[in-house]
């Protein structure tokens, strides 16, 4: 692996706090030349986080907290609006809180920066919504200055509301892009970078009712690959340049087993495969992305319900939220495959992964 060790920042939901209600840190733990993680080195206390994002400079972490009790099923009390927190990353990957600011919504449970690095967008789950917030100079965040409240619902019986689980940015279009769960729809919004507002909804993609979308990532300028965690498939997304939408091109299982609920989706470094977190058979499907669309060519397990993946060299960290595992498998750049676990370790619920260089910042 290139530069000096490398760092692993991962969300832990359950990390033991003096106060049960605002359990919860950010860690990071070393990665040595073969890949394995260290003890870990450093951490800092934010309540229940669900997901990370870097700012554009590498030096900066938010994190989508919620508190432990909101994040239950609904109809459960929910006392406490969400938090976003704002972490630097300083000289050895000592981590700081640098500002908390409370979101519109009191389930967050994915965020992004955007490009500029000039505003933070929060997808929450329960209360389907999107809430924007300013960044300041020295990279700490503001109170919320934009809502997008989503409408809809579903035919299961998890879709009786929306349910926002990701944004992102699409990088050559600058929209935002929200998979919501809840109405089976990948829609997409403007955002006035002066102002922080969200636009109402441009483009809306419909997928097949009851499928859920979940996680997606972006295969170059054209495709998107979607994980749908209500039908166990992976749905790929073409633009069409003359509508400037995304139109529905296939759908393939991430899994051979039933009843799975798929989480995370990655490509391979190479960008040649696709790789989705099964959970129920705690597996990672690995899927072969050629000309005539996807193909499932191998599952592996992977010591427990995945949560999260991401990649840094010959390796894939899985982050196994329900196990309280990570485990390490080897990636093959050649065939694609996946071989391990090589390690596994002990982390209350992790939620989120970032590959972090601690001599270049962060790892993209």
């Amino acid at each position: 692996m290139p530069g000096s060790p490398d760092t692993l920042l991962v969300a832990s939901a359950d990390w033991p706090s003096e106060a049960d209600a605002s359990a919860g840190a950010v860690l990071t733990l070393p990665i040595d030349t073969t890949g394995r993680l260290g003890p870990i080195t450093a951490s800092v206390a934010v309540t229940g986080p669900s997901y990370l994002a870097y700012g554009p400079d590498g030096r900066h972490v938010y994190a989508s907290c919620r508190w432990p009790a909101d994040s239950a099923t609904p109809g459960a009390s929910r006392k406490h609006s969400g938090e976003v927190a704002a972490i630097v990353i300083g000289p050895d990957a000592h981590l700081t809180v640098t500002g908390r600011a409370p979101t519109a919504g009191h389930s967050p449970c994915h965020l992004t920066v955007d490009a500029a690095g000039c505003h933070v967008l929060v997808a929450d789950y329960q209360d389907g919504l999107i809430d924007v917030h300013p960044v300041d100079r020295v990279g700490g965040v503001g109170d919320t200055c934009s809502v997008a409240v989503r409408g809809g619902s579903g035919p299961d019986a998890r879709q009786q509301s929306p349910h926002a689980h990701m944004v992102r940015e699409h990088a050559p279009d600058g929209r935002f892009l929200v998979a919501d769960l809840g109405t089976d729809e990948i829609a997409a919004y403007d955002l006035d970078h002066a102002s922080g507002q969200l636009s109402t909804v441009v483009q809306s993609t419909r997928l097949e009712p009851g499928s859920g979308p979940r996680h997606f990532v972006a295969c170059g300028p054209d495709l998107l690959f979607v994980a749908t965690e209500l039908r166990a498939g992976v749905v790929t997304l073409a633009l069409d340049p003359g509508s400037a939408s995304f139109q529905v091109r296939a759908v393939v299982s991430s899994t051979r087993h039933d009843l799975a609920a798929p989480s995370a989706i990655v490509l391979s470094p190479d960008g040649r495969h696709l790789y989705v977190g099964n959970r129920g058979p705690d597996t990672i499907g690995v899927l072969r992305i050629e000309v005539s669309g996807l193909r499932l060519v191998d599952e592996v397990p992977c010591n427990g319900q995945p949560r999260d993946l991401t990649f840094l060299g010959d390796r894939l960290y899985v982050a196994n939220q329900e196990s309280g595992t990570i485990a390490v498998l080897r990636y093959d750049a050649e065939t694609g495959g996946l071989d391990g676990p090589i390690q596994v370790i002990e982390i209350p619920a992790p939620t989120c992964m970032l590959p972090y260089h601690r001599t270049e910042g962060r790892s993209e």
